[in-house]
């Protein structure tokens, strides 16, 4: 008797969509608007019809991208964090010597916020706030980047034997201070360079270091 042919299961089919298709560029541009919206005001007073009129979209396409204020202000947050790690990641990757990528990271970090000018601010208001132990993972992803490149560099021996961990916290303090008080003339290369030679050589002279060196012998 025959064997009986197979029956294979067809697959089901994708469930359609509702309603239109995305636009290119839409949720870049309202991102990009609600910057402006949220950094003017507090989270509270921020009503999605002037998120709307930022956009130059109705208020229904508004809530096509994002259902909620809440969803709109954490996604404005993430997916700025999330490309400036995935820039840090890009310029971290390499073969040539420790300083030419700590040299590239310290720039790509610079020129992201010098393109986001409003996002910075809005990163800084949020950690104040309670309660953000996610937002503080988010943040330490793209640390480890820095941490990485230190380690690297202290292996090579061309940083001295410092905590990475620590290193790194206070390297990307200094960019991020050096960014909220930077000028339209400052160009993301001389500020670069400004940062690397006070990281890696301090701001002491001689006598500076002997005087805190007396310092710290009485201290003790």
């Amino acid at each position: 008797m025959p064997a009986r042919a197979r029956t294979v299961p067809r697959p089901a089919a994708a469930p359609r969509g509702r309603g239109r298709p995305p636009t290119a560029g839409m949720r870049e541009r309202i991102l990009r608007a609600a910057e402006s919206v949220f950094l003017q005001q507090e989270y509270h007073e921020v009503l999605m019809d002037e998120v709307a009129r930022a956009s130059g979209v109705g208020k229904g396409t508004l809530y096509r991208y994002f259902p909620s204020k809440r969803g709109l202000y954490r996604a404005l947050l993430v997916d700025g964090m999330d490309r400036l790690r995935g820039e840090l990641t890009a310029a971290g990757v390499g073969s040539e010597e420790p300083l030419l990528k700590l040299e590239r990271l310290v720039r790509s970090f610079l020129e992201h916020f010098g393109n986001h000018r409003r996002l910075l601010a809005l990163v800084s208001r949020h950690e104040s706030q309670p309660g953000r132990n996610e937002w503080r993972r988010r943040r330490a992803d793209f640390v480890a980047v820095f941490e990485a490149a230190l380690a690297e560099g202290i292996a090579a021996g061309q940083l001295r034997s410092i905590d990475p961990r620590l290193g790194a916290n206070a390297l990307v303090g200094m960019l991020r201070g050096v960014d909220n008080t930077r000028t339209a003339r400052d160009a993301p290369e001389g500020l670069a360079d400004g940062v690397i030679a006070i990281f890696l050589s301090g701001v002491g002279t001689e006598a500076g270091t002997r005087a805190w060196s007396a310092r710290q012998r009485r201290r003790r």
